[in-house]
């Protein structure tokens, strides 16, 4: 299993390009279908701090949940991370990264605002990057890595695992049908499954397998 690290060699860091993407939400439950939201990402280029970055917006609107809208900033040549900031109903995340050194706050629906304070024993990733990051990957057949990846919501660090278990076609949006890698990403306790193709590579569709059984896919 290959391990990557922030700045990794390997890895085109700078393949990723300004995009922006839109997809429906489907629950499947009970042996039945429903849209129940949408999900929307930009992708932009963008300076931060004096370094070229990329900053990605994603929101999640749905008939279940709290809208969502998440931030992820991160430096274009190596990936390391720079902010992220996620507002989830009346709760507020935001951190800044120096380095190993996380900083910021987790504000309750209270009001109260509670201090997130970290340091890390390496480099890490932006867990929220990882989406990012599949883009860029060496995907084919047997492809299985881990990368270290820094959660706010956890306040901690893990291991990111991936695995590519085949290909499938799948619907690219626009009447187009392409071949993807299906790759399972466990994030700690929690896997999602996500289907990566074209040229240059999409995110095509993702999916995650609920508590109750049931199944939440983001699809085009």
């Amino acid at each position: 299993m290959l391990t990557i690290t922030v700045g990794d060699p390997a890895i085109p860091w700078t393949r990723l390009n300004p995009q922006s993407d839109s997809k429906r939400v489907v629950l499947h439950q009970g042996g039945s279908q429903r849209v129940i939201g949408t999900t929307e990402e930009i992708i932009e280029w963008i300076e931060f701090g004096g370094k070229p970055a990329l900053w990605r917006t994603q929101t999640l609107e749905t008939d279940l949940w709290p809208s969502r809208t998440g931030i992820t900033v991160v430096e274009r040549a190596t990936f390391a991370p720079l902010a992220h900031r996620e507002h989830s109903g009346e709760q507020i995340v935001s951190i800044e990264y120096s380095g190993t050194v996380v900083r910021g706050s987790r504000q309750l629906p209270s009001g109260q605002g509670v201090p997130i304070q970290a340091v890390l024993p390496g480099p890490a990733f932006e867990l929220h990057s990882v989406e990012m990051i599949l883009r860029l990957l060496p995907l084919g057949e047997g492809f299985a890595a881990r990368l270290p990846a820094y959660s706010a919501h956890r306040e901690g660090l893990f291991w990111v695992a991936l695995r590519a278990t085949g290909q499938e076609r799948v619907d690219a949006g626009g009447g187009r049908a392409v071949d993807a890698w299906v790759v399972e990403v466990d994030f700690g306790p929690t896997r999602q499954t996500y289907w990566v193709g074209g040229e240059p590579p999409e995110l095509l569709r993702q999916s995650s397998l609920l508590e109750d059984g049931a199944v939440l896919a983001f699809v085009r």
